[in-house]
């Protein structure tokens, strides 16, 4: 007997080939226990005939919601849920045939409250975060390095017990806070003396381009990303050592790619510097950390 039905929801699909690409690795899934919600915030049906046409492949609810942001878009989503696990993947991304499969056998021999895995490209290589490369326990130091929505398994009385996802956090939520929604969720969900738990070998796909990271558009962004890291900050209360492990990569950054020449990285590292401080002021802390 399978640990209950693992639902999936993404946010943002306006990207029809993408959603396209996610919904072949999931209809290609060795173990298909699981239900799609997918939760569509676009204000058309582009999407209806994509979905009708792997209707009879997997199981997808069709919800759409006009409230905008991610977060919201998950939490709508969780509330429709029907199973005891829940994930979240994002529309440009896709899993290996085994994914599923491998959560499942994660979850009959690790007992945890929580789950998170490895981005990496088609070769194996990690993308996005600097992953470990050993299984191990979250905690409030390790979890920076293993926070990834669309590679986060959680049960779902666990994230009803929290409170879900932060709606001020994430893309779309008309905050200056565009990103970390994560981090929270996770640092909470520790708080709460829940357990969370990283394995390497659970891994999945993302669209990611090293050379992405110096274009004036992806820099722009960091304004917004980095906002979500000044709102964590404020909102639990770091203290001065705290903020700085967090923030000592960009200010190193800001500094060795300016002398080395790198002039469009440092501006990178400047803007995420200037993110979390204005993330940190525009926030507030909260009473209870919630």
């Amino acid at each position: 007997m399978l640990p209950g039905r693992c639902c999936r929801w993404w946010c943002r699909p306006s990207r029809v080939d993408d959603v396209r690409r996610l919904l072949v690795s999931l209809a290609a899934q060795t173990d298909r226990h699981f239900e799609i919600i997918f939760v569509d915030q676009n204000r058309d049906d582009r999407l209806k005939p994509l979905l009708d046409e792997y209707a009879d492949r997997l199981t997808i609810r069709h919800h759409m919601i006009k409230a905008t942001g991610a977060t919201r878009a998950r939490n709508a989503g969780v509330a429709l849920a029907r199973g005891d696990w829940l994930m979240f993947p994002d529309d440009d991304a896709w899993y290996p045939p085994g994914m599923v499969a491998k959560v499942f056998d994660l979850i009959r021999s690790v007992p945890a409250d929580f789950y998170s895995g490895r981005g990496c490209d088609t070769g194996g290589r990690s993308i996005m975060v600097p992953f470990p490369e050993r299984p191990l326990f979250i905690d409030e130091d390790t979890l920076w390095t293993t926070a990834i929505e669309w590679l986060f398994v959680i049960r779902t009385a666990a994230f009803n017990a929290i409170g879900g996802f932060d709606p001020d956090l994430g893309v779309g939520a008309g905050t200056p806070y565009g990103a970390y929604e994560i981090c929270d969720l996770m640092l909470r969900s520790l708080r709460a003396d829940q357990r969370g738990y990283y394995d390497p070998n659970f891994n999945g796909h993302h669209d990611f381009s090293a050379e992405d990271l110096e274009t004036d558009a992806s820099i722009e962004k960091m304004l917004k990303y980095s906002g979500g890291l000044g709102y964590l900050i404020r909102k639990h209360r770091f203290g001065f050592f705290k903020t700085f492990s967090l923030i000592k990569r960009p200010l190193a950054g800001s500094v060795i790619f300016f002398v080395t020449g790198r002039f469009q990285r440092a501006r990178r590292s400047r803007t995420m510097l200037r993110g979390v401080w204005t993330g940190w002021r525009a926030s507030r802390p909260s009473p209870d950390r919630r």
